[in-house]
C-alpha cells in the first residue's frame, strides 16, 4: 500500500510534465516573442560557426574510418551473437552487459560529436553535402552497433529468460535507435528531431509504466521454456 501511494504521488509531477511537453509540441503557439527568440538563437548560431568545413569533414571521416577498422578487427566479438554464438571468454551476462555499456558510451560520444560538428562548422548542414553524408555514415555505424548490442541481449534472454530490467534495457536501446534513425532522416528533410526524440522517449516511458510487465515476462518465459 505504501509503495502504491508513493508511486501515485511521484506520478503527478511526471504526468504534468509529459502533458505539458506533448501539448507544447502539438500546438506550439507562434508569438512575436517566440519569433524574436528564434531570431536571437539563429544569430548566436551564426556567430559560433567558426570551424573550417575541411577540419570538420576530416575529423568525422577519421572517426568513421576508425569505427570501420574496429568493426573489421573485432567482427567475431561484435557479430557472433547474430549467429547465436557466445565468445568462450564471456558468460552470457558479461557479454550482454559489456555490449550494453559499450553501446551507451559510443552512442553518447557519437551524438556529442555530431551535434558539435553541425553546430560549429562554417557552412550549415543544408548547404554542406559532405557534412550530410558524414552525418549519415556515423549514424548508420552507430545503428549497426546498436544492433550488435541488442543481439547480445537477445542471446542472453534466450539463455536465461526475460526480466523487467531486460525489457527496460531493450526499450532503451530501441529509443537510441529511434534517435539515430531520426538523425539519418534529418539529413534529407528538415525534421523536428529533438522534439520527436523527446516525445518518443516519453511515449516509451509511459508504455513501460502502464504495460503489465510482470505478466509479459511470465508469458515470454513460458514460451522460451518450450
Amino acid at each position: 500500500m505504501l509503495s502504491f501511494v508513493l508511486r501515485a504521488v511521484f506520478s503527478l509531477p511526471v504526468t504534468a510534465y509529459l502533458f505539458g511537453l506533448a501539448y507544447g509540441c502539438v500546438h506550439r503557439p507562434e508569438t512575436d516573442q517566440n519569433t524574436a527568440g528564434r531570431d536571437s538563437w539563429r544569430r548566436t548560431g551564426d556567430r559560433v560557426r567558426m570551424v573550417p568545413d575541411a577540419a570538420v569533414h576530416t575529423a568525422l571521416l577519421t572517426i568513421s574510418v576508425c569505427y570501420v577498422l574496429f568493426m573489421a578487427l573485432q567482427g567475431q566479438y561484435l557479430f557472433s551473437a547474430f549467429a547465436g554464438i557466445r565468445p568462450e571468454m564471456y558468460t552470457y551476462s558479461e557479454y550482454a552487459r559489456k555490449g550494453f555499456f559499450e553501446l551507451c558510451g559510443v552512442a553518447a560520444v557519437n551524438l556529442a560529436v555530431l551535434l558539435a560538428a553541425n553546430l560549429f562548422t562554417k557552412t550549415d548542414r543544408e548547404h554542406n553535402r559532405a557534412l550530410r553524408w558524414l552525418n549519415l555514415l556515423i549514424s548508420v555505424l552507430t545503428l549497426l552497433l546498436i544492433g550488435t548490442a541488442a543481439s547480445k541481449m537477445v542471446l542472453y534472454i534466450s539463455a536465461y529468460g526475460l526480466t523487467i530490467r531486460r525489457i527496460q534495457t531493450m526499450v532503451f536501446m530501441g529509443w537510441l535507435a529511434v534517435v539515430f534513425l531520426l538523425w539519418c532522416a534529418g539529413q534529407r528533410e528538415k525534421l523536428p528531431m529533438i522534439r520527436t526524440a523527446v516525445m518518443s522517449g516519453a511515449g516509451l516511458y509511459v508504455l513501460l509504466c502502464v504495460l503489465p510487465l510482470e505478466e509479459i515476462v511470465t508469458v515470454v518465459n513460458a514460451m522460451l521454456s518450450f
